[in-house]
């Protein structure tokens, strides 16, 4: 998730390069990660879910 990585960059100013709000960003990572989790039982699903809650803790949403 590179979008961690600009995060910490740049802070909150982030979010006005994006269309819409970093939570909402963050809603919509989670909802795909979700579905992944419902559909594949694999290390790469895992994988993404440790990177995406380690990107929640980091950005505080």
């Amino acid at each position: 998730m590179s979008i961690i990585k600009a995060y910490k960059k740049q802070d909150k100013g982030l979010e006005e390069k994006f269309n819409v709000p970093l939570n909402k960003k963050m809603w919509y990572h989670e909802k795909v990660l979700n579905i992944l989790e419902e559909r594949l039982d694999n290390e790469i699903v895992k994988e993404l879910e440790k990177i995406y809650l380690k990107a929640k803790e980091e950005i505080r949403l």
